[in-house]
């Protein structure tokens, strides 16, 4: 079973499996997304995510649903950064 790589800043290449995942599970994570937008697209604060600028703080900032997902120039862009070379290190 197939499921989106989780974020680790430190590990070298895992941006790398994030995007190239993402690229192949793109069929499933559109219409995921596109789904909880609709079902909550009334809900300004759908998701906690972590507030990076305010270091040291585990308080999150709140996006709306309807700031969600990739667009077609994002997801362009991934399958540009999936088709670079990897260097091993």
């Amino acid at each position: 079973m197939l499921t989106l790589v989780d974020t680790a800043t430190t590990r070298w290449g895992n941006q790398y499996l994030q995007i190239s995942r993402n690229c192949l599970l793109r069929s499933a994570i559109d219409p995921t997304v596109e789904k909880y937008k609709r079902e909550n697209k009334h809900n300004k604060e759908a998701i906690i995510e972590p507030n990076e600028s305010d270091q040291g703080s585990k308080a999150g900032k709140a996006v709306a649903a309807t700031e969600l997902g990739l667009d077609s120039t994002d997801w362009e862009t991934s399958q540009e950064m999936e088709g670079l070379p990897v260097l091993s290190v």
